[in-house]
């Protein structure tokens, strides 16, 4: 927020995860284009929930002699914290 001006100033930062465009810098914006320093209004910032679960095949379902496969996936939003460690699924 530019206390000047009177406007907002808003920045999407997504990393490796993110499942929407490619990763953007980490550079926290200080001043607007005018050189007017910009204040954090942190009751305006919107997180996004996302966890990273490894999914593996049954142990008993691999066959004989070799390593169970597994599989990382990505999970946002409503679904984080729906599984634990070592939930079937």
């Amino acid at each position: 927020y530019c206390e000047a001006t009177g406007n907002f100033t808003d920045k999407e930062y997504r990393d490796l995860t993110a499942t929407s465009g490619l990763p953007t810098g980490t550079a926290y914006p200080t001043k607007d284009a005018e050189g007017n320093l910009l204040t954090t209004e942190f009751g305006l910032c919107v997180y996004r929930d996302h966890q990273v679960v490894t999914v593996q095949e049954m142990p008993e379902r691999a066959p004989p002699g070799q390593l169970p496969r597994s599989v990382d996936v990505l999970i946002e939003n409503e679904l984080v914290d729906k599984c634990r460690p070592g939930d079937r699924l």
